[in-house]
């Protein structure tokens, strides 16, 4: 759990995968990261899903690149709100 702006907690689970290749190997050039979750505030629920496909190679993960943008974001959509 993670509390950030107004007070809301945050919980989520962050993934990353590749797809496969017609031979059956993964293609980790361009691999998929998905952040999923929630947040509450009193009596207030916003579950949410953010999903990020790489279209190069890149040097880390893409389940943790998608949740740190997501966190980045997550106080202005929350303001929003």
């Amino acid at each position: 759990m993670l509390i950030i702006h107004h007070l809301w907690d945050v919980h989520g689970k962050a993934e990353s995968g590749s797809r496969a290749r017609a031979d059956g190997s993964l293609d980790k050039d361009h691999s998929f990261g998905w952040f999923v979750g929630w947040a509450a505030k009193v009596d207030r629920t916003l579950v949410f899903v953010h999903h990020v496909q790489d279209d190069k190679p890149e040097a880390t993960m893409a389940g943790p690149r998608v949740r740190d943008a997501f966190m980045a974001q997550l106080p202005s959509i929350l303001d929003r709100l």
